[in-house]
């Protein structure tokens, strides 16, 4: 389960929940930047995980991605594509 929300956070930040077995664990995904991160969707393949998100940290909107293993641990660094793009009119 992925969310966005403000909770002991500048703004709203990702934050995953682990519902496996035993009790389920929660993790903030993205920094305390007081930068909106929002809307995040998961996708999996096999034992892999890849999280998508919209992110204002650099003063407009980008898609960000952040992959994970089975366990939860980051694969590599979140990225954010070269061409960006800007909501609005």
């Amino acid at each position: 389960i992925a969310f966005d929300a403000k909770v002991g956070t500048r703004s709203e930040e990702l934050f995953m929940v682990d519902a496996g077995e035993g009790a389920p664990r929660v993790t903030r995904v993205t920094a305390d930047d007081g930068a909106a991160s929002k809307y995040p969707d998961i996708s999996f393949s096999g034992d892999r995980a890849g999280i998508t998100w919209f992110d204002m940290k650099d003063g407009n909107e980008e898609v960000y991605r952040q992959n994970a293993d089975g366990t939860g641990t980051a694969t590599r660094p979140a990225s954010s594509p070269t061409c960006g793009w800007t909501s609005g009119p």
